[in-house]
């Protein structure tokens, strides 16, 4: 990782106007992604790990938004202060993200070569008959079969694993320093979903792009990432390296209460076999704590059934990686 990282977000804190008054969504929020790393962000759902992502590209409206303090850098921009000029200059071409569901990501009006040929267009000033040789490439480059009748297709004619390979192709048209991957494999079954993340890795290690990986699963952030960072309702409250560098202290032995029971629902944690007390019986967990509610002590005991042994998880900063 070099010394100007690609990503910096520092101490972002943000919240939505509601009816019922401000929600709080991200609470100093900070980290990094340097050139050419994978970097992992896991937590529940209802954590902030979207909203941290679509903050990165301004994606939220600016009236329905509220920023309380921070700023996020990339590739040495301003984000919050950039223009809408800037902003559609930006994403796309120096960034780009791919989203969680491509059914209503992709138009359901246009073709996919004319989707994808806009892209190209917009950032590359190319021909029609040069965009939609690139296109045809790209989709040859994910592995697509007959790229030609995909091109012509619309997106209901194409299975979900389809979908999401176009929605790549798409994110890695322009060549960004950064991609986006907003839990890009959430729809798929196990072994299209191998194949998707195999791709991308390829993909973003053969064109130095660095990446932003929003995910469940810490399996897949042992298998895929350098680095992670674990959320819990707004914070970061983990990080560190994954299982394949320096130990993966997040992975192997994590400190918090959600990173342990992310990595025991996920079964990519080595639980230590000394004895321990025994938890109570497992019952349905409580819903994620309010966003209005200010977190303490005991924010998460209520929902993990490791919390016995662990009174308080927020007094104590996150350690650096």
């Amino acid at each position: 990782m070099t010394d100007a990282p690609v990503l910096e977000v520092e101490d972002l804190s943000l919240s939505f106007p509601t009816w019922r008054g401000v929600a709080p969504a991200l609470r100093d929020v900070s980290l990094k992604v340097g050139t050419g790393e994978i970097v992992g962000l896991v937590g529940e759902s209802g954590s902030g790990k979207s909203v941290t992502a679509m903050s990165v590209l301004r994606l939220i409206p600016r009236e329905a938004v509220r920023v309380g303090g921070g700023s996020i850098l990339l590739l040495g921009r301003d984000v919050l202060t950039a223009t809408e000029a800037e902003l559609a200059d930006l994403r796309g071409r120096l960034a780009s993200m791919v989203f969680q569901e491509p059914m209503t990501a992709l138009n359901p009006t246009m073709t996919i070569g004319r989707q994808i040929t806009q892209v190209l267009q917009r950032h590359e000033r190319l021909s029609d008959v040069a965009a939609e040789a690139r296109a045809q490439t790209l989709l040859t480059e994910m592995q697509v079969q007959d790229a030609p009748r995909v091109l012509r297709s619309h997106p209901f004619e194409l299975s979900g694993g389809l979908r999401q390979r176009v929605l790549i192709a798409m994110a890695f048209a322009c060549n960004p320093r950064l991609l986006i991957a907003d839990e890009p494999t959430t729809a798929l079954d196990v072994t299209v979903q191998a194949q998707v993340l195999a791709l991308l890795r390829e993909r973003a290690r053969e064109r130095g792009t660095s990446v932003l990986f929003i995910t469940h699963d810490l399996a897949v952030v042992a298998e895929l990432c350098d680095r992670v960072y674990v959320m819990y309702a707004g914070r970061i409250v983990e990080h560190g390296a994954t299982q394949g560098s320096c130990g993966g202290r997040c992975i192997l032995t994590p400190r918090r209460c959600c990173a342990r029971c992310r990595s025991r629902d996920s079964r990519a944690a080595c639980w230590p076999r000394s004895p321990a007390p025994q938890p109570p019986p497992r019952t349905a967990r409580p819903p994620v704590p309010s966003a209005r509610a200010a977190p303490t002590p005991t924010t998460a005991a209520p929902r993990c059934h490791l919390s016995y042994r662990h009174a308080a998880i927020w007094h104590v900063r996150p350690r650096a990686g």
